[in-house]
C-alpha cells in the first residue's frame, strides 16, 4: 500500500496542508518544494489553500463560540478560542484593518490566517474588509516564507 501522498496529488496535498491551522502556507510552501513542486507553484497553491478557511471562520466563529460556551462539554474549547483570539487582538483594536493585516503578515507562531479570521469574526468586522486585510497579510507572509524557502533550497 502506498503512502498518503501517493494516493492524492502533491498539489492537493499542499492545498490541504495550507488549510490547516498553525501550519497554513508557512508550512505548505516548504512542503510543496520538498515534494518536488516548483517554488512559484508551491507558493500559489499554498496561498490559495490558506485562504479557503477565511470566510467560514469569519462568519461562523462567533456563533460557534456562543454555542460551545452554552454546552458543558464544549465550554472549555469555546472559552479557549475566545481567549486565544482576543489575546492577540490588540493591534486590531488599535489599528483596525491595518492591525489585522499585521497580525496575518508576520510569519510567527500565534499569527496567521486562522488567528486573523477568528479575531475578525469575534470583532464583527465586515467580511470584505476582513478578507482584504487577511489576503494582503497572507500574501506578505507567503512572500517572506517563499523567499526563505528559496534561500535554504
Amino acid at each position: 500500500m502506498g503512502s498518503f501522498i501517493d494516493l492524492i496529488s502533491r498539489e492537493l496535498t499542499v492545498l490541504l496542508i495550507a488549510m490547516l491551522p498553525a501550519v497554513e502556507l508557512r508550512g505548505a510552501v516548504p512542503i510543496g518544494v520538498a515534494l518536488g513542486m516548483p517554488l512559484g507553484e508551491a507558493f500559489l497553491i499554498s496561498y490559495l489553500g490558506s485562504l479557503l478557511p477565511v470566510v467560514p471562520l469569519v462568519l461562523l466563529i462567533r456563533p460557534f463560540i456562543k454555542a460551545a460556551m452554552r454546552s458543558p462539554y464544549w465550554y472549555r474549547l469555546g472559552r479557549w478560542l475566545q481567549k486565544y483570539s482576543l489575546r492577540r487582538s490588540q493591534r486590531v483594536r488599535r489599528y483596525g484593518a491595518l492591525g489585522l493585516f499585521i497580525i496575518v503578515a508576520i510569519p510567527l507562531p500565534g499569527t496567521g490566517v486562522w488567528t486573523g479570521s477568528m479575531i475578525a469574526g469575534l470583532f464583527g468586522l465586515p467580511l470584505r474588509m476582513a478578507l482584504t486585510s487577511i489576503a494582503a497579510g497572507n500574501l506578505v507572509a507567503g512572500l517572506i516564507v517563499t523567499f526563505l524557502t528559496h534561500q535554504l533550497g
